[in-house]
């Protein structure tokens, strides 16, 4: 049964091999302390780990025949396959530089005694260090137990209560901490060769909860062994802390955020999925979160989206939310359940309304950035399954059936929504300059840095039908400008306009996205008619894109004269 329990562990979590680990430990332990002979002690050793290699020996076919791995590893760069011995002396000495241990071990105190999840939820920091407090103190009495039996039996099988006169409670706490240590070994040495403290989480010493109880009420109780009735107090604290903190921390930590009866706003909705749910808003900013695992900073957007309810759903559906660049291309995109599987679409009930986040790695190498971001927002029922990504297996959710996404009208429409900013992460830092340059001219916050034609002969002529390309820089004189259309005009010497190109000054960057100093390249492209003869001059200008509103510059019709041009057959 023992065997078969270990194998169960280690088919539910790779994690579960500390507890293979722990019971080597403990066999070993009980083979020297009750003087086993060699054939007993190999005899229960191949009983035990014969029958959990028995149990996992499905998911070892399988994952060999998927993978190619006995156990696979979901990080992207399996450290732990390479040599453990040059991995744990190289990490132990980055740690002990870096001075990061303690907060590596006070992350698991913390996460084992409450912190559901994935350590996102904790209690407050008083209640930590009371427990700390009562740790230590346990601490102590076994401790103490064990050099009092020391000099008083001169052997290392102390007494755990009074009535105890054989030591038995001694070799059994001897056990309890070396399966609490054993279950420890592995996770701590993953976070040791991956040097991030968070993997030493307090989940993964839980399968060591029962030796741990034992040793903190053992301790307690030896240390206040004159007081009767302490072992009851202990029993009682102990449940009354189980049930309480669960009881005050989930509902509240797991509820739908901003879920209400009533909608906020009243204004009309974005899109309408499947004609049960509406998102209301959407906003979205890049951002950046170091890779520990990489070594290195990656972008991400981070999404939040409000929906308000409007039908009921019996099904457990999945968001589906895509990073747009130009020209509609994906940069990214994150298949996830709503509020990260916590609030399932089976629990939404018309009128709710809640807001949820998502974060999307920009992964596609984008060589016109910056750049308008959008996103595009999916509902579909999700297609559960595993995946080689890196040429390591991962667990993935795959977009199914999509539900119709309608506009206000009910018209159906492609799900792209929002209006944010992608910088140029690929390339390094945007061309931003905050050296006081020379203009040709300015428009409102936009300068006109350089121009230069092509498509002009060395005399200045053109012939008529033939394009002339005008290339632009820009400089954005500050952050806060308003979506503006540039242009350029040819106009003959009544003033009248012959031919013209109106665009936004660069494509797929609207300019309420400039950031102040950044620098940015633009073309237009004028084409004389054919039956046209004669001079044209060529002028330059920007305006609001809304109201048609001219930006403010330095004439009297807000256009700079870039240069004349002689239209011949």
């Amino acid at each position: 049964m023992l065997g078969v329990g270990v194998g169960l562990c280690v088919d539910a979590k790779r994690t579960g091999l500390s507890v293979v680990l722990a019971i080597v430990v403990c066999i070993v332990l009980l083979a020297v302390l009750q003087r086993w002979n060699i054939r007993k002690t190999f005899a229960r050793f191949g009983l035990v780990l014969g029958s959990a290699a028995f149990t996992v020996a499905p998911l070892i076919a399988s994952n060999m025949s998927r993978f190619g791995v006995f156990l696979p590893d979901r990080a992207p760069v399996d450290k732990l396959q390479t040599s453990p011995a040059s991995l744990a002396g190289a990490g132990i000495v980055t740690a002990l530089r870096d001075g990061w241990i303690p907060g590596m071990l006070w992350n698991a105190f913390e996460t084992f005694w409450a912190a559901f999840g994935w350590g996102n939820l904790k209690i407050h920091a008083l209640v930590y260090l009371s427990l700390a407090l009562v740790c230590a103190v346990a601490v102590l009495g076994l401790a103490y137990a064990a050099t009092d039996s020391w000099h008083t039996k001169g052997s290392l099988k102390p007494q755990m209560s009074i009535s105890d006169t054989d030591g038995k409670s001694g070799t059994a706490q001897l056990l309890l901490v070396a399966y609490f240590v054993a279950i420890m070994f592995l996770p701590t040495f993953r976070a040791i060769a991956y040097q991030d403290r968070d993997l030493l989480a307090g989940r993964y010493l839980l399968p060591a909860l029962p030796a741990i109880a034992v040793l903190i009420s053992v301790g307690l109780v030896r240390i206040f062994n004159r007081l009767i009735w302490l072992p009851y107090a202990v029993a009682l604290s102990s449940l009354m802390l189980a049930t309480s903190v669960p009881a005050i921390i989930l509902p509240s930590a797991y509820a739908p955020i901003v879920a209400q009866n009533q909608r906020s706003d009243q204004s009309s909705p974005l899109l309408n999925i499947g004609n049960r749910v509406q998102l209301v808003k959407i906003a979205a900013e890049e951002i950046r979160i170091y890779d520990i695992v990489e070594g290195r900073t990656l972008p991400f957007v981070n999404v939040s989206a409000t929906w308000h309810v409007t039908g009921v759903f019996t099904d457990n559906l999945a968001f589906g939310i895509s990073v747009i660049g130009r020209d509609n291309e994906v940069l990214g995109t994150a298949n996830v359940f709503a509020q990260g599987g916590n609030y399932p679409t089976s629990n939404w009930r018309p009128g709710d309304e809640f807001i949820d986040g998502y974060i999307v790695e920009l992964q596609k190498k984008d060589a016109t950035l910056p750049a308008l971001g959008r996103v595009s927002v999916t509902l579909f029922q999700p297609v559960n399954s595993t995946a080689l990504l890196e040429g390591k297996p991962t667990y993935v959710v795959e977009a199914g059936q999509l539900l119709t996404a309608t506009d206000p009208r009910g018209q159906s429409v492609t799900p792209i929504v929002g209006h944010f900013r992608i910088s140029n992460y690929l390339q390094g830092p945007d061309q931003i300059s905050t050296a006081q340059t020379t203009s040709l001219a300015s428009f409102g916050g936009i300068a006109l840095t350089s121009s230069r034609f092509g498509g002009i002969a060395p005399d200045g002529t053109v012939r008529a039908g033939a394009p002339v390309v005008v290339y632009f820089n820009y400089r954005a004189l500050n952050s806060q400008l308003p979506q503006t259309t540039a242009f350029v005009h040819a106009v003959d010497e009544s003033g009248k306009p012959i031919t013209q190109d109106d665009h936004i000054p660069v494509s797929g960057y609207p300019s309420d996205l400039w950031v102040m100093g950044e620098i940015m390249s633009s073309t237009f492209v004028i084409t004389p008619p054919v039956a046209f003869r004669g001079e044209l001059s060529l002028e330059t200008g920007v305006y609001q894109s809304a109201t048609l509103e001219r930006l403010p510059s330095a004439t009297a019709s807000n256009t700079y004269k870039l240069r004349s041009i002689t239209v011949v057959p």
